[in-house]
């Protein structure tokens, strides 16, 4: 999981980039995007120094919180956006991955899934499109 936040951090900043440059920045979204490039950045620091120390549940609640942390981000910039695309992607996304690569467990599972539906909600909410 911490690979995945920072090369999210990454792929952020190479947005944020390649968007101010051609002059497509919105005045909303280029501080969700900061902001999820700081909350990324701390989700990978938090499960790197404390990872380790704690025992497997902690780490498990911390990679569901990091998951949904991209669920929150995504659809913030959707609906300041006005889009639903790349929230729909990051959802599918996760889900399999989350389901075929991370050793989560059911209740983390279904906590991902709950976090997802309710993302999903307020993004139709506010984009029904």
């Amino acid at each position: 999981m911490q690979a995945i936040l920072l090369l999210s951090v990454v792929a952020i900043a190479l947005s944020v980039g390649i968007d101010v440059a051609l002059g497509r920045s919105q005045h909303l979204v280029l501080p969700l995007q900061l902001g999820g490039m700081i909350a990324y950045g701390l989700g990978a620091f938090v499960l790197r120094r404390y990872g380790a120390a704690r025992g497997w549940s902690w780490v498990r609640a911390a990679v569901v919180v990091c998951a949904g942390m991209m669920l929150v981000e995504t659809a913030s910039i959707d609906i300041a956006t006005g889009g639903g695309e790349m929230f729909l992607h990051v959802l599918s996304g996760a889900a399999l991955a989350g389901a075929i690569i991370f050793p989560w467990g059911l209740w983390a599972q279904v906590a991902f899934t709950c976090m997802g539906v309710a993302c999903f909600s307020v993004l139709m909410l506010f984009n029904p499109s």
